[in-house]
């Protein structure tokens, strides 16, 4: 099993066991969350296809493309769900602290 799926079943269910959130939301934030690490695979797809083909020179176009897929879908994920709220006023102080916790999970590789 790859280190992403552990990665990601780790953070499923710290959202699911979570009581700063209600199911609903958690279920759509954990369907977001998934629909944002495949966009960013593939543009970390692309990345690696260049690497490995020794593509020094990339198109605007394409480049800017696979940063929209990998750092874009992060940030769009981050606005989209609130993530920044806790900075900005909007979450509540549980709801930062998971995802502080999440964060810290995912950066150390579980």
């Amino acid at each position: 099993m790859s280190l992403c799926v552990i990665l990601e079943r780790q953070v499923n269910r710290m959202l699911l066991e979570s009581s700063a959130l209600e199911r609903p939301v958690c279920l759509e934030l954990i369907r977001r969350l998934n629909e944002m690490h495949l966009e960013m695979g593939v543009g970390q797809m692309a990345e690696t296809a260049w690497v490995r083909d020794g593509v020094l020179d990339i198109a605007g176009d394409l480049y800017w493309r696979m940063v929209a897929r990998k750092t874009g879908a992060l940030f769009a994920f981050a606005a989209e769900t609130g993530v920044f709220g806790g900075v900005a006023g909007g979450a509540s102080g549980a709801v930062s602290a998971l995802w502080g916790a999440v964060g810290r999970v995912v950066s150390s590789g579980g």
